[in-house]
């Protein structure tokens, strides 16, 4: 035979070995353990990861060949830079996080990288350091310590410091994970150097692997360092990645470990220790390589054995985060996390009819069968079988709708077009034929017969026949029947279509919004160990029933959704339900606390397909739709097969998410990272929106890497919102407008499990005001506004002042040119009307006396006619002093015209008088009338005039007046009083009564005009 099908046989051969070997291997550890994957696709820059940290707070920060990504669990950031000033070099090969958070990483061509409260800084290697940077660690002491293939730097202040000639090394490889512990490595030796002690091993590094598979560490360790070490907790050193080997180094002894050891067969391989997990096991990455196939895995020691489970692309290396992860970086398949899977999977690849299943079913005997839509199926002592004998009357496998055992073991099936049930043999007894709809749940009575859920209502069914059925006409309230629940007191409960019914007594009565309970798809109906019953809807939630009321839970109470297909409770109290998006899971405690008002909302953990299902759309409706199996594993059907929950795996997670702000944008514009950074870290540092600046956007996060997607936030700006915003999982917050003043932005989170970070993160905000909305704008106007009141008020006062003081001196000067008027009255009765009568009397008496002489009697009858004539003179110049007879007799044109006359005899008087008779009232004539006389007066008493001139003209609206002389003239703004009667002060109150406008103008020695503008309407006719 040719050597080279030799070759090629015998390559075959250890393939085959190798591959069913792995298989069997693997089978318990792939349904424990389940890798979620990370690419391009998802927001990775590259899909080769060099590198991975996590930082104090809670992130994954990662090196790839295009840049650094920081991971939150959900979103990838990517800095490169084209988007990060500071950034220099994409190609990223390594990457440290030191003990104060800041994150360092270094590319291939030796440029070093720092990230720290929020800027990059890039250092590239100093002239004269020729050699690549090989990898980052720090001292005791704090200090950076840059290693490279041939010298040890300290990083300080932008500089690398070549370490003290003492401190620089001959080995070819220096290893620390702790800093009491270093690891020398020289040709042909380990010494290991530990609380000032040393140990030697003997250790030959000729052994490296320098070929194929390894050739892809030479882009950064030269050949004679390929070697990859750890050191785990208690103290041993692993070296791996040496030519089919794998070493410990402990207590003084070097341990090899081969294939045989390994595999239990001799295998070419090349496998390096990663990291250590919280349960002590080793990790270690492997590639496993012939001439024709290329390998890859993973390989967990456990202190005594090996496991195997397989991935996709090579691991270089990874963490345990600080919730227990296991993160793997590859070479060109991503970012991979190592997880303990709380679901596992049946489906077709193991055997399953097909893979849309339906009812479910343990029997007493513990024997599990699937219902399909292609057949049935048997799980026996964790084997799957397919049933080839139940078929339907045409001998086709069945389309399942529903399992029921009844009280003596028999097994019945319902399938689309019949009835029966499955015999001992497996094989199916038919107990009824075309029914087109099948039935979909099954409920026993006392004698033996069954009740049916079928599409056309509620049927009982006995000795193969139905005997009876029951429909809306009966009090159904639908007849698509879906699902029976009899409980513990004999009262059979039907959920339909539309919604819940219970049958007692031969009667039906129904519940419906009314009460609380949705007239919707009765998908499954459960009763726990206290009597009360829970319903399941298909779009309206989960109700309880306790106590005769009911009460229903929604997304809007904490519910992951508002279908429940199917209610099973687990040994922990609690609920797990499916639906269209998956499998959920929520404390019954925390729903009988909602619904009593101890607490204001519920937490749901949801399940999908990174915790293992194949498909998220559960399947309800037919029955059993889910079930706990002995064994305390719940199984639920969906259309990717049946998916297998074991609640006892899944873990609690007690640590509370760090929350970070990352990012604020003003008007849609970024802030500069710094200033969010700081503004995240010290409440001393504001954040300030400029006047005119309204909307803001902020962008933070929850950094737990357990479910990150279920984390919950709640936020508030204090300031603006008094209580909590409830934001569910959406990690930003927005704020259309804000008004000026001051704020705290307060942002908290929970794990999926609901453990709340309370202090979580805040930053303040000072939005600014336009200068006119500012405190000393608003001062300065509040007393400008009270100078102006002040000033308004001032002048009003004064001004009414004036017009009291006015009205004071007019009720003065009236008073006193009423006692005058009294006074000269009397002295002109006393006077002149007095002395006449006195005169009339004693020429009477003296007439008396002399009446025997006549002609002196007579003298004295003329004397006596003489002094009567002039007292009537007297009495009329009184009276027409009083009220002139001018204006009754006359009207008031005239009388004015005969005032005119009389004054004209004194002075040169021209005079132009418009008829304004029936204009006025007679009260207003005879202050018009009085005006004119008064004006006339004064210039005749006081102007010294020797001409004047009098006009009246009127209009349609009004009548002026036009009093003018060339006398002295006087101040006008002064003139408060004038030489006897009332003056101006008396001309101005007359023209006020009359609603008119006075207008003075003189000056010394220029003469007086005034215009005095009456308001009228036109005259009534009087004939003129």
């Amino acid at each position: 035979m040719d050597s080279t099908v030799k070759s090629c046989l015998s390559c075959w051969k250890a393939f085959v070995f190798l591959t069913l070997f792995l298989c069997v291997r693997l089978t318990a550890l792939a349904a424990e353990l389940g890798f979620d994957v990370w690419t391009t696709a998802d927001g990775l820059p590259q899909n080769s990861v060099n590198g991975i940290v996590q930082t104090p707070d809670g992130y994954l920060w990662l090196a790839t060949y295009d840049g650094l990504a920081r991971f939150d669990g959900v979103r990838f950031t990517i800095f490169d830079k084209g988007n990060s000033p500071g950034i220099i070099n994409n190609r990223f090969v390594g990457i440290y996080a030191d003990r104060a958070g800041a994150v360092w990483a270094f590319t291939e061509s030796g440029i070093l990288t720092l990230y720290r409260e929020g800027v990059f800084e890039s250092y590239e290697t100093p002239e004269g350091l020729s050699e690549l940077i090989r990898e980052i660690s720090e001292d005791e002491d704090n200090r950076l310590i840059i290693a490279t293939h041939q010298k040890l730097y300290y990083f300080k202040d932008g500089k690398f410091i070549p370490l003290p000639a003492e401190k620089q090394r001959e080995p070819i490889k220096t290893y620390s994970r702790k800093p009491d512990s270093v690891w020398i490595m020289k040709p042909g030796s380990i010494t290991h150097k530990k609380n000032g002690g040393e140990t030697f091993y003997s250790f030959d590094f000729r052994q490296l692997r320098t070929s194929s598979v390894a050739d892809f560490t030479v882009n950064y360790f030269p050949e004679m360092a390929a070697a990859y070490c750890f050191e785990d907790s208690h103290g041993a050193l692993w070296v791996g990645r040496v030519r089919d080997r794998l070493y410990r180094l402990r207590d003084g002894e070097v341990e090899l470990f081969t294939a045989a050891e390994i595999f239990g067969s001799k295998i070419q391989f090349d496998i390096a220790p990663i990291l250590e997990d919280e349960k002590g096991n080793i990790w270690l990455s492997l590639i496993i390589e012939t001439p024709n196939y290329t390998k890859t895995g993973l390989v967990k020691y456990d202190g005594g054995n090996f496991e195997l489970s397989k991935t996709e692309g090579v691991a270089m290396g990874g963490i345990i985060d600080r919730e227990n992860n296991l993160w793997l970086t590859t070479i060109g398949s991503g970012l991979m996390r190592l997880q303990k899977r709380t679901i596992t999977t049946l489906s077709v690849k193991d055997g399953l009819a097909g893979d849309e299943v339906y009812p479910l079913i343990q029997t007493r005997s513990g024997d599990i069968y699937i219902g399909t839509m292609n057949g049935v199926n048997l799980y026996q002592n964790g084997k799957l079988s397919f049933l080839e004998k139940v078929k339907n009357p045409n001998n086709q496998e069945v389309s399942s709708r529903g399992f029921s055992e009844s009280d003596n073991g028999e097994l019945y099936i319902s399938y689309y077009g019949g009835f029966g049930q499955i015999k001992s043999d497996l094989s199916q007894k038919i107990l009824e034929k075309n029914v087109p709809s099948g039935y979909t749940d099954f409920d026993y009575n006392s004698d033996g017969s069954i009740w049916l859920a079928n599409e056309e209502g509620l049927i009982r069914f006995q000795h193969g026949q139905p005997t009876e059925k029951l429909t809306v006409s009966d009090g159904l309230p639908h007849n698509k029947v879906i699902t029976l629940y009899k409980d513990r007191n004999g009262v059979l409960w039907i959920g339909t279509a539309k919604g819940l019914s219970r049958l007692k007594d031969g009667k039906f009565t129904n519940y419906g919004a009314d009460v609380g309970m949705p007239e919707d798809f009765i998908r499954d109906i459960y009763e726990d160990a206290d009597g009360t019953l829970w319903i399941g809807t298909y779009s309206s939630g989960l109700v309880r029933y306790k106590d005769g009321k009911f009460f229903r839970y929604t997304v809007e109470n904490g519910l992951f959704n508002n279908g429940v297909f199917a209610i099973v409770e687990d040994e922990r109290g609690n609920f797990w339900m499916s639906c269209n998006r998956g499998i959920y899971r929520v404390g019954k405690k925390e729903l009988n606390d909602l619904a009593d008002g101890k607490i204001a909302k519920i937490e749901s953990v949801s399940y999908g397909l990174s915790d293992g299902m194949l498909n998220t759309e559960a399947n309800g409706g037919r029955h059993p739709s889910a079930i706990k199996a002995k064994d305390g594993k719940i199984w639920f059907p969906t259309m990717g097969g049946v998916a297998i929950v074991d609640p006892n795996a899944e873990t609690f997670n007690p640590k509370p998410p760090p929350v970070v702000i990352e990012n604020i944008s003003i008007d849609r514009k970024k802030m500069d990272a710094a200033n969010v950074y700081a503004a995240n870290h010290d409440l001393k540092n504001v954040i300030e929106m400029q006047p005119g600046q309204t909307s803001l956007e902020i962008d933070y996060t929850g950094l737990s890497l357990v479910k990150s997607d279920q984390i919950k936030f709640k936020y508030k700006l204090e300031g603006l919102e008094e209580n909590w915003v409830d934001g569910g999982a959406l990690r930003s917050a927005n704020y259309s407008y804000l008004p000026h003043g001051e704020y705290t932005f307060r942002v908290i989170a929970a794990n999926a499990n609901g453990v709340w970070n309370e202090q979580g993160a805040a930053i303040r905000i000072n939005v600014l005001p336009f200068y006119y909305e500012t405190w000393w704008f608003r001062i300065l106007s509040v007393l400008a506004l009270a100078l102006i009141i002040g000033f308004i008020y001032y002048s009003r006062v004064s001004h009414l002042r004036k017009i009291a003081d006015a009205k004071t001196n007019f009720s003065r000067r009236l008073i006193e040119s009423q006692e005058n008027d009294r006074k000269r009255i009397a002295n002109e009765l006393h006077d002149g009307l007095g002395q006449n009568l006195v005169v009339i009397k004693n020429r009477a008496m003296l007439g008396i006396r002399k009446g025997d002489d006549p002609e002196r009697v007579l003298k004295e009858l003329n004397e006596i006619s003489e002094s009567a004539v002039l007292a009537l003179e007297e009495v009329r110049e009184i009276t027409g002093n009083l009220r002139p007879q001018l204006l009754d007799r006359l009207g008031l044109t005239k009388a004015l015209i005969a005032m005119c006359k009389q004054i004209s005899g004194v002075i040169e008087l021209e005079s132009d008088i418009a008829s304004i008779d029936g204009r006025f009232s007679e009260n207003e004539e005879i202050n018009i009338y009085r005006i004119v006389q008064e004006s006339l007066n004064n210039v005749l008493k006081h102007s010294g005039a020797k001409i004047a001139s009098v006009k009246i003209s009127r209009s349609d609206s009004s009548v002026s007046i036009l009093i003018e002389d060339n006398g002295n003239g006087f101040d006008a703004d002064t003139a408060g009083t004038t030489h006897g009667g009332l003056g101006l002060v008396g001309l101005r109150e007359r023209v006020d009564l009359l609603n008119g406008e006075l207008k003075i103008d003189s000056k010394i020695g220029e003469g007086t005009k005034i215009r005095i503008t009456i308001l009228r309407k036109p005259a009534r006719s009087k004939g003129l």
